[in-house]
C-alpha cells in the first residue's frame, strides 16, 4: 500500500450524471486534485483513466482511499449506471465507506456559493436538469448567508416537472436564480414567463466532484453512509402527466 498523505480522511468523488465528467480527490476539507472534462456519452471510457491519473499523480492506490462519494442523480440514465457500476467495482471486496449525493444539491450548493459571495444576500435557487420534452428534474432551494457561511435549505422533494408548471409555482418569488443544463434548452421559455431571473454561468451547470466531496464529508460526519449492494440511481423517471 502506498504512503498515506496524512491522518485526514482521503475521499475520492466523481460525477457521471451529465455530459461532463468530474473526478476529485480530497484530503479532509482540502481539494488535492480535480479533473473536469467533457465526456459526452463516453464516461465508460474516460472515468477509470481519470481516476488513475489522479491516483498516480499523488502516488496513491485505491487501497489508500477511505471513502467514495458519487452523485446519484437525477441526470443521464446511462451516465448514472456507468458511475454506480464503476463505484461498485472499485469497492468490491474492500471495506470502504460510500456516500451518495443528489446531483441537484451539488448544482445548488456550487451556485449558491457564487451568488451569495458576490451579489446576493439571499435567493430562491432552482437547479434544473433537462429531462427532455419541456420537463426538468428539479427541487426548490433557499440560500442565505449566516455568519459568513452558506445556509442551503431544500424546500421540496426531488421531482420532475414541466418547465411551465415550475414557472407557475414560483411566479411570486423574488431573487430567483436558475442553474443547470436545463437553462440551455429552456431559457427562452423561462424569460417569456418571468423577467426578473438570474441565470448561473455555463460553468455552474454541471456537478463538480469537489462539491460532491464537500457535501459527502458532512454526511459522513453524521454517519449517513450507503449500503453499496442496495444503492441505486435516482432516476426520477418523467411522468407523462407532469
Amino acid at each position: 500500500m502506498s504512503k498515506r498523505l496524512n491522518k485526514e480522511i482521503i475521499l475520492l468523488a466523481f460525477s457521471t450524471s451529465s455530459k461532463r465528467l468530474s473526478v476529485a480527490l480530497t484530503k479532509g476539507e482540502k481539494v488535492v486534485k480535480e479533473i473536469n472534462q467533457s465526456a459526452g456519452l463516453l464516461h465508460s471510457q474516460k472515468l477509470l483513466p481519470a481516476i488513475a491519473t489522479i491516483l498516480s499523480s499523488l502516488c496513491l492506490s485505491i487501497e489508500d482511499i477511505e471513502a467514495f462519494a458519487i452523485d446519484i442523480g437525477p441526470g443521464s440514465f446511462t451516465g448514472l449506471r456507468i458511475g454506480l457500476a464503476t463505484l461498485k467495482g472499485l469497492v468490491f471486496g474492500r471495506k470502504k465507506k460510500v456516500i451518495a449525493v443528489s446531483s441537484l444539491e451539488v448544482l445548488a450548493r456550487k451556485t449558491a456559493e457564487h451568488f451569495l459571495s458576490f451579489s446576493l444576500p439571499s435567493c430562491s435557487l432552482f437547479p434544473i436538469i433537462d429531462a427532455k420534452q419541456e420537463k426538468v428534474y428539479t427541487a426548490i432551494y433557499t440560500a442565505k448567508k449566516k455568519e459568513n457561511k452558506i445556509v442551503l435549505k431544500r424546500e421540496t422533494g426531488y421531482q420532475v416537472l414541466n418547465i411551465r408548471e415550475l414557472l407557475r409555482r414560483i411566479k411570486k418569488r423574488k431573487q430567483v436564480v436558475f442553474t443547470g443544463d436545463g437553462i440551455e434548452r429552456y431559457q427562452d421559455i423561462i424569460l417569456s414567463e418571468k423577467k426578473e431571473i438570474r441565470f448561473a454561468e455555463h460553468r455552474f451547470w454541471f456537478p463538480y466532484a469537489s462539491v460532491i466531496s464537500e457535501i459527502a464529508l458532512k454526511k459522513l460526519k453524521r454517519g449517513e453512509v450507503e449500503d453499496i449492494e442496495r444503492l441505486s440511481p435516482m432516476y426520477l423517471i418523467p411522468s407523462p402527466f407532469a
